[in-house]
Parts: structure tokens; C-alpha cells; sequence
């Protein structure tokens, strides 16, 4: 399908779903695939990602991924006071990005194309992309502080796993490129390859623990996986954020995009959404079915193992690692910066 008319497949679901809702504020594209041209094709492995904005200032969890008229769609919700003035947008690197473009589904009170069009014309500026660096930093290092709690070790994983990937982030934001999430490693590694700093990249892998991954045991982990997964779309009853991304719906992005991504052989950067797709299966048995999260760890534990995790002590090993190079991945995002044609001295 083309992207045009799954654009048009999501207006209508917006419009349907906001009817007589009067906390609707409005909607828009977020994310990789709402970037590409209309009249390319939507690739089996994404999805269309929406942003409703609601009055509530404490959202309900995202609806998240399913499939309307043949579109894989991911709603989510924002609340309107994180979009209460062009200096709250333009610092916040996640949001920042869905406006550098128009990508406003609907308009309910007539603020949110004003704010795109200013939000787009500073979007270049210096001094606005040094803040979102900013901001990518503190969200790594606040992430990687949730370590000391008192959880289950699948659940410090989680903790520990995403934050460490946020580094990621910091080379896509200077280089004005979409922070996107599954792919996030695959994004990096083409930004820094760009501007001739694979060495960076090498250190960013490290972080994680991957660097030294081959195809056949990210293969062999995916397979696991697969059959994590599939057990425990049919047991899930708890509700979790991300409750849709362990679903049938999901599964061509999770597992086959994977699988493509291992085939193309960029086996490193799989390995990323191996971990937090095994993790979130585990938060989920562990709620819903105790018996089938006991049986299916050992596969879990494998491919943790490969990345040098066997225990908690890693966890934090792995963490201070990443603060410990984090001053030289900021530099390299710095160095990106200064590089970039596109950026606007201010």
C-alpha cells in the first residue's frame, strides 16, 4: 500500500475515534514512516505511528499497535501541556522531530499548525539542537540511576537496556535525523559511517555489549525468541505500556523485521530489540503464567549472556561504562553538529 493512502486510512481512524470525545485536542504523525514520500510504498515492517493529543494531564496508557482497514497503526497519547509553547517542544527531542514537518492529522482548537510552523522554523537553530542534546543525556542518565531499586532481575534489564540505548539518540539528533526506536542502532550506524566516525560507533556497541556478536547467535537468539514470543501472545491478560508490541499484530515487526534485519546483515543492531522484546515477554509471563516465565528464562538468559550479562553486578558494571563514555559519545554528537550543513548558527 502506498504511503498516501494509509495516511488517508489513519484520518479516518482518527476522525471515528475523536468523534464526541471532548478531552480530543488533536493528532499527528510521529515517527519514520510518516517521513516517507506519499507516493512510496509502506514497507510489511512498519507501522504508522499516531500522536493524539488529550486534555487529561496524566494520558491513559497508548492504545497501541492494530491493524484498520489493512494499516498496521500505533497510537499513543501526549497531554496537551507538553505542548504549551514552541520553547517546551523544541527542547524536547522526541517531540521536536514530528514538527519539524507538517505532519498534523487533525486541529481540533487550532493551535497545533501554528506551533508546527514555528517549531519547524527553529528547528535548524544551534542553540535548540544543543538542547535536545541535552536532553537525550539526562534522559540516559536519569535511566540508567532506576538500577539501585529492589525489582526482578528481568525487570532491571529493562531498566538498564533502554537508557543505555537513548546514547543512540544523540547522533540522530545532530544529525537532524528521526530518533526512531527498533532501529535506532541501525539510524546511528549510518549517521556516524556518514561523518567517518565508525570508532564512535564501535564504543556505542560496546555500551551494549554486542560488539562482538555474529550472525549465527543473533540467529539462533531470534529463534528463542520466536518462540517466547508466540507463547506468550496467547497467555497475556495483564496490562502493560507495551502490551501491543507483544501481539499478532506486532509480530511482523518484532520478529520477521528482525529476522530481515539479521539477513541483511546488520546482526549487531538486532540485537538491541532481541533484548527488550525478550524482557518484555518475561514482565508479561512473569504476571500472567509464573510456570511458562521459570521455563522460558533459560533462552532469555542465553542471549544475555552473550552480551555480558549474567547478574546484577553487570547491570551496574555496564551502566558505569556508559556514564563513563558518555563524555565521548556527547563530543562525537558535538562534532556531528559542527559538520552539519543543515544546522543554523545562532
Amino acid at each position: 500500500m502506498k504511503v498516501w493512502k494509509a495516511k488517508e486510512i489513519a484520518h479516518e481512524w482518527v476522525w471515528t475515534y475523536a468523534e464526541g470525545k471532548k478531552w480530543f485536542k488533536g493528532a499527528y504523525f510521529s515517527g519514520s514512516a510518516a517521513e516517507q514520500a506519499d507516493n512510496s510504498y509502506l514497507a510489511p515492517h512498519s507501522d504508522l505511528d499516531i500522536m493524539v493529543v488529550t486534555s487529561f494531564e496524566e494520558p491513559p496508557l497508548k492504545i497501541g499497535k492494530f491493524r484498520y482497514k489493512g494499516v498496521l497503526l500505533e497510537v499513543s497519547f501526549i497531554p496537551e501541556k507538553a505542548l504549551s509553547s514552541v520553547e517546551a517542544v523544541l527542547s524536547h527531542y522526541h517531540i521536536a522531530h514530528a514538527f519539524q514537518n507538517d505532519t498534523i492529522i487533525v486541529d481540533q482548537e487550532g493551535f497545533l499548525k501554528p506551533l508546527q510552523k514555528e517549531v519547524a522554523r527553529h528547528f535548524c537553530q544551534e542553540q535548540w539542537v544543543k538542547r535536545r542534546l541535552a536532553d537525550v543525556r539526562s534522559k540516559s542518565e536519569r535511566g540508567l540511576e532506576q538500577l539501585h531499586v529492589e525489582k526482578p532481575f528481568h525487570e532491571l534489564v529493562m531498566n538498564w537496556l533502554f537508557p543505555t540505548g537513548v546514547v543512540a539518540h544523540l547522533f540522530l539528533v545532530a544529525a537532524l535525523r528521526n530518533p526512531t526506536v527498533r532501529l535506532r542502532y541501525l539510524a546511528a550506524k549510518d549517521v556516524l559511517t556518514s561523518y567517518q566516525l565508525e570508532d564512535v560507533y564501535e564504543y556505542l556497541l560496546h555500551q551494549l555489549g554486542c560488539q562482538h556478536m555474529d550472525a549465527k547467535q543473533a540467529k539462533r537468539h531470534l529463534t528463542a525468541l520466536a518462540h517466547t514470543f508466540d507463547m506468550t501472545v496467547k497467555l497475556k491478560k495483564t496490562a502493560f505500556f507495551f502490551s501491543s508490541d507483544i501481539s499478532l499484530e506486532a509480530r511482523p515487526l518484532a520478529v520477521d523485521g528482525t529476522e530481515k534485519l539479521i539477513d541483511e546483515g546488520h546482526h549487531r543492531e538486532a540485537i538491541f530489540w532481541i533484548i527488550a522484546t525478550f524482557a518484555r515477554c518475561h514482565l508479561i509471563l512473569a504476571a500472567d503464567c509464573p510456570t511458562s516465565h521459570q521455563a522460558e528464562l533459560g533462552y532469555f538468559q542465553e542471549a544475555l549472556a552473550d552480551i555480558g550479562i549474567a547478574n546484577h553486578a553487570d547491570l551496574l558494571n555496564k551502566a558505569a561504562y556508559t556514564r563513563s563514555t558518555m563524555g565521548t559519545m556527547c563530543k562525537a554528537a558535538l562534532n556531528i553538529l559542527e559538520r552539519n550543513p543543515a544546522i543554523v548558527c545562532t
